[in-house]
């Protein structure tokens, strides 16, 4: 009996000592997520100076012609910046989204909303999520292949950022870090605060579902008045189209790379999947399966550019895509 006594002190004394390490590790990273995401008045001001910073940065890294790719890699609190971020520099540059009729960057666009129409009707074949990278990539790759503006008072019409690569997203937590449930975040989705991929698709009134069945090339649903699409025609602009403010992933591929948690205190319990909250568009690289799915035995959530772990490794070199490879 003092024996068991022992055991049992020994085991509740471990306990302690696990969730203390779990509280630790936990608050460390939600200590810092929490606040950034919450628009309280105590922390608005510092949202806005973080904001203004990464805006500035990649307005600077448009400007010219230094770069023809920008990839985006964040980590933890950074993938909830770099979101954010996507979402205010996509929406200010409405010159990049927009595009002609009768030019290859209209025909790009009507075979990407086809193919987002087509993932969605289907979102776990893998095939279509391919069809909808290759789609974004070719829209990309000419929007980054338009002159830059002359004029310093003419706007830039090039797009240069072809990747966000997210890694330990708390993003996966969306439902209580961005919403108060899963019914708000669709909404915020739906009201296109929250960008997601493939881009939300609204529905068309009759005069827009005009526009679009007269360019014989915007893809059509039967019946025709359940016909979604993430452009619109521009008003008073004849044959000009424009990818909406809260669609930066029309262009960007988003892959998103995590460890799972299994029990809670080995792997990754900050970062998750992304498709199932943000869209069937995103291609998550589950490290575990990576592994041949043998479970990470440390808390992972720092480690994933960690030299100790071939497929670790490769995950990470894959997922920034250097070459810009179209999947296959």
């Amino acid at each position: 009996m003092a024996a068991l006594s022992n055991w049992q002190w020994l085991l509740a004394a471990a306990a302690v000592a696990i969730t203390a390490l779990l509280h630790r590790m936990g608050t460390s990273t939600f200590g810092r997520v929490v606040p950034y995401t919450r628009a309280d008045p105590d922390n608005i001001a510092a949202r806005a100076a973080v904001r203004d910073r990464g805006l500035t940065l990649l307005r600077a890294l448009h400007e010219g012609a230094h770069y023809k790719r920008i990839v985006i890699v964040a980590h933890s609190l950074g993938t909830v910046l770099a979101h954010d971020l996507l979402s205010y520099f996509w929406a200010e540059r409405e010159a990049a989204r927009t595009v002609r009729e009768g030019t290859p960057e209209f025909g790009a666009l009507c075979r990407l909303e086809r193919a987002a129409s087509q993932l969605e009707e289907a979102p776990g074949e893998q095939v279509r999520l391919n069809a909808y990278s290759i789609a974004q990539r070719e829209l990309r790759l000419l929007l980054a292949g338009r002159p830059e503006p002359v004029a310093t008072d003419q706007a830039d019409p090039r797009w240069l950022i072809s990747d966000f690569v997210s890694f330990g997203s708390p993003l996966t937590h969306a439902e209580f870090l961005l919403a108060t449930d899963h019914a708000d975040l669709e909404a915020r989705k739906a009201a296109r605060e929250l960008p997601q991929s493939p881009p939300y698709r609204e529905f068309l009134d009759p005069n827009v579902l005009q526009r679009a069945q007269s360019t014989q090339g915007m893809p059509i649903a039967n019946p025709a008045d359940q016909t979604r699409l993430m452009s619109y025609p521009v008003v008073h602009a004849n044959s000009t189209w424009m990818l909406h403010h809260a669609a930066p992933f029309a262009v960007v591929r988003w892959t998103n790379v995590y460890d799972p948690a299994t029990p809670v205190f080995f792997g990754d319990v900050i970062g998750g999947p992304l498709r199932p909250v943000f869209g069937p568009g995103i291609t998550d690289i589950d490290l575990k399966s990576q592994r041949g799915g043998h479970q990470s035995w440390t808390f992972t959530h720092t480690k994933y550019w960690v030299l100790d772990e071939v497929s670790r490794i490769k995950a990470c070199r894959d997922a920034v895509n250097l070459l810009d490879r179209p999947p296959t």
